[in-house]
């Protein structure tokens, strides 16, 4: 509303044309009222833990407190991008075995949410320790299980020695295909 002096007050959000005239003049302008700033009280998750598998994705949508707040814009950080990587839009994606934690800070005050993202591995043929990968670390458990294995062998034929080595190299041979493709 506009008052005789021209005082406006805004009644609502939306836009206006003002104009006021004095005889043969006239001038005119356009106001502009933008509903009131609602901000961030505070973010959460909806879990503290997220399990994703090796080589997969999810997106995390935090809750705003309160739902309506008028800017909802976040940065988010990884605190182990080997582990996992997170875009600007909250992507997550799994590069390796292990857990990272995902934080979300708000545009609007700072405010921030934490998520921990444990990465899962699928188990892999020679994967002997779990980790999601063929390392060496595998060829090593392989090896000492050969020897220990080895020791009990009986073998006809060939000698104990010589069953322990075929076991070593059958393991190495397939430890390098499982990294060479």
């Amino acid at each position: 509303t506009v008052n005789q002096s021209g005082v406006v007050t805004p009644v609502g959000p939306g836009v206006s044309v003002i104009t006021a005239q004095a005889g043969d003049y006239r001038a005119s302008c356009i106001v502009t009222v933008q509903a009131p700033r609602v901000r961030v009280n505070s973010i959460s998750f909806d879990q503290a833990v997220l399990e994703i598998p090796l080589g997969g994705e999810s997106t995390l949508r935090p809750v705003f407190n309160p739902v309506n707040a008028t800017v909802q814009g976040l940065t988010w950080v990884s605190s182990d991008p080997v582990v996992a990587s997170v875009s600007r839009t909250g992507i997550v994606r799994t590069l390796t075995a292990g857990e990272t934690t995902i934080t979300a800070t708000t545009l609007d005050g700072g405010k921030q949410a934490s998520i921990l993202i444990r990465v899962t591995a699928a188990p892999q043929p020679g994967d002997i320790n779990g980790d999601g990968r063929l390392d060496l670390l595998d060829l090593i458990i392989i090896t000492a299980a050969a020897f220990w294995l080895g020791s009990g062998l009986k073998v006809t034929g060939i000698s104990r020695k010589q069953a322990v080595s075929e076991m070593i190299v059958t393991a190495l041979v397939n430890f390098v295909r499982g990294n060479m493709g």
